[in-house]
């Protein structure tokens, strides 16, 4: 692995890919799980492709509970933490889902989002909500995974969320509102940064958890 780093540094730094190019080399002498986290997320914020993520990532997720659970405190903590949200794509749901709800994030709706050329998608919406502001989801993370095969293919993370009218039926969430420091990564490629936008959760694209992989 350490050769591999190497070389992922060397060719980096020759195409001005600084940032990847210093997690690689941070990460072959210095071998902890945020260290692989800056790695993959570092790789696919530069377009990366899966097939190039694999080889290191069939390795440091061999744990895939434990890799889970350092994303999600990482996201927890951080508002502009990329890294940690881009390497949880291509893990299962079934896998992600418990290092959040351990941690006090609530699940607000479960959409599915079809789609022309990619697979369709169910996506969860979780967050930790205030009791007394029902209207406010405070770092909302978003989980969208292949309906099929459960593999996460679109993520993302908001720092909060105030929704201007809303609807709630247990456990589905859906209104609409606005939210700040919005970051978004989706396979096979594509990265979001965004200063604030428009948030919305639609009643009619709903789904059932228990009809989902949720579980």
């Amino acid at each position: 692995m350490q050769k591999k780093l190497s070389k992922l540094a060397t060719e980096s730094a020759d195409k001005g890919r600084w940032a990847l190019a210093a997690a690689a080399t941070r990460a072959s002498v210095s071998d902890t799980v945020d260290d692989h986290i800056n790695v993959l997320g570092a790789m696919h914020e530069v377009g990366l492709l899966k097939n190039s993520l694999a080889p290191f990532a069939k390795v440091w997720r061999d744990n895939a509970s434990a890799f889970a659970a350092a994303c999600a405190t990482r996201l927890d903590q951080g508002d502009a933490d990329y890294w940690a949200l881009a390497a949880l794509l291509g893990m299962k749901i079934s896998d992600v889902v418990p290092a959040f709800i351990g941690m006090g994030f609530e699940l607000q709706a479960i959409t599915h989002v079809p789609a022309f050329k990619d697979p369709e998608l169910h996506v969860a919406t979780l967050a930790r909500r205030q009791a007394g502001s029902p209207e406010v989801l405070t770092a909302p993370i978003d989980l969208g995974w292949n309906t099929k095969t459960g593999e996460l293919l679109d993520v993302s993370r908001w720092r909060a969320v105030i929704l201007d009218e809303y609807t709630r039926e247990a456990p589905q969430l859906s209104g609409s509102g606005f939210g700040s420091y919005y970051m978004r990564a989706k396979l096979p490629f594509g990265c979001w940064r965004v200063l604030h936008d428009k948030f919305s959760l639609n009643a009619d694209a709903a789904v059932v958890p228990d009809s989902t992989l949720w579980k």
